[in-house]
């Protein structure tokens, strides 16, 4: 698979020891970056829930291949509430 890379996103350290409030605030905010940088970077015909979707798995799988599981959990946290969305 080839890769785009969309952009990079901060993720508070002491995001972990977070109310769970507070954790799906961060969320929303890293989702919106994230579909502010699809909207820069992408055609406006692109579905931008399903490419920020598809963005997440890759970054997820890349991210446990990296060995780097608090990103990936963090990244699967924002999957987990657009799905809790969309059911």
């Amino acid at each position: 698979m080839k890769s785009v890379k969309v952009g990079h996103l901060d993720i508070p350290k002491d995001y972990f020891e977070l109310d769970k409030i507070n954790k799906e605030t961060i969320c929303f905010v890293l989702m919106e970056n994230i579909l502010n940088m699809i909207d820069k970077k992408f055609p406006p015909h692109i579905n931008r829930f399903e490419l920020m979707n598809d963005l997440l798995d890759a970054s997820i799988q890349t991210n446990v291949e990296e060995e780097t599981y608090e990103v990936a959990q963090v990244l699967k946290d924002i999957k987990d509430i657009i799905n809790e969305k969309r059911d």
